[in-house]
């Protein structure tokens, strides 16, 4: 089911933790997987929440991107992508380009 994924963007245009995370537990998600962090009712529903801004919304981003990462087949990462850093998907590692 990865598959699917790969080569494609999961989020973009973004550095905000308000659209990242989302994206982030919702990939985890669709792929069939528990997302080893949850993001509060309240901030989901309001992208402007103050929760946005803490340490908490932070480890939470970190955690999922983690997760993401562990998801990858070999020789694939998630991450920005090479020519994008607000490109965020599961791309080849350069190594096996």
């Amino acid at each position: 089911m990865i598959e699917q994924y790969l080569n494609q963007t999961i989020s973009w245009g973004s550095f905000r933790l308000q659209d990242l995370s989302p994206s982030f537990h919702q990939t985890i998600a669709d792929l069939g997987h528990t997302p080893v962090a949850t993001i509060p009712a309240e901030a989901i529903a309001n992208h402007e929440s103050a929760w946005w801004e803490t340490s908490d919304a932070v480890e939470v981003n970190v955690a999922l991107f983690d997760q993401l990462n562990e998801l990858a087949p070999e020789g694939w990462y998630f991450g920005s992508h090479p020519g994008d850093g607000a490109d965020y998907g599961f791309w080849l590692e350069e190594d096996e380009l």
